[in-house]
């Protein structure tokens, strides 16, 4: 998930952040998943967010077109994206919020025609050093991960009431952050990054890895137990590459 590629970015500039992935090789492929983690104990009786907590998704709603629908936070649109880094190709999937339909291409060719929508509390934008470090440079990676050039932010008030909206472009959010933060040293990290783990992988490909980055430290590698280290299901490493013969022919399962 692009969510998973953020935080190793990010590395750099957050010292006290954790994260934990699982990787594994599979026909010449690196896998990679968040490490499971204790679920957390929701402290609101009923589980439900509070209302300013879905504002944002309201404001997402209202932009495309469709504001009286009953709003159900946890719907998603996704794609499926191949981004060159370095030496290396990634597959990943990213949330998409919508597209411009005066730019959009048939079968999304090109992320151009694709918009990041935000929505950005008054007091949040008042505290300048955390808007400047904290939500440009990740917009930025939401954004450059994907390849998508803009970005629409609904300022509100405390109350939740809309009263202007910003476009962005995405190729400005450097600029506006005043140096405090580098895209260079995100990328540069990341690459860094997956040819540590390629190293360590490649020591033994019929294992799987636990990659930990700890609070104020480094990242730490571990190789994991047989029984806590199955992610790959069946059906993709015996079916999905296994080649069947069928009359005479040979065919892979696609």
């Amino acid at each position: 998930m692009r969510g998973t590629l953020k935080q190793i970015c990010r590395s750099p500039y957050t010292p006290r952040d954790s994260w934990a992935i699982h990787v594994a090789e599979f026909q010449g492929s690196f896998y990679i998943v968040p490490a499971p983690s204790e679920p957390k104990a929701d402290p609101r009786p009923t589980g439900r967010k509070p209302k300013r907590e879905l504002w944002g998704n309201k404001f997402e709603q209202y932009l495309k077109g469709d504001p009286d629908d009953i709003l159900d936070p946890n719907k998603e649109y996704r794609s499926v994206l191949k981004l060159s880094v370095g030496q290396f190709s990634l597959l990943f999937s990213p949330e998409v919020d919508c597209a411009d339909p005066d730019l959009y291409r048939e079968d999304h060719k090109d992320m151009g025609a694709f918009v990041l929508v935000k929505a950005l509390r008054d007091e949040t934008k008042m505290n300048f050093q955390f808007y400047k470090q904290s939500r440009l440079s990740d917009w930025w990676l939401d954004n450059k991960l994907v390849g998508i050039p803009r970005i629409i932010v609904g300022h509100f008030t405390q109350g939740g009431i809309v009263h202007s909206i910003e476009l962005l472009k995405t190729e400005e959010l450097p600029a506006l952050g005043e140096n405090e933060w580098d895209p260079n040293v995100y990328i540069n990290f990341l690459v860094r990054f997956l040819k540590f783990m390629k190293q360590k992988v490649m020591e033994d490909t019929a294992a799987v890895y636990k990659f930990e980055r700890r609070p104020m430290g480094h990242i730490y590698c571990s190789k994991l137990k047989k029984s806590d280290s199955v992610f790959l299901p069946l059906w993709y490493t015996q079916k999905l590459f296994t080649k069947e013969k069928t009359g005479e022919e040979n065919t892979e399962a696609t």
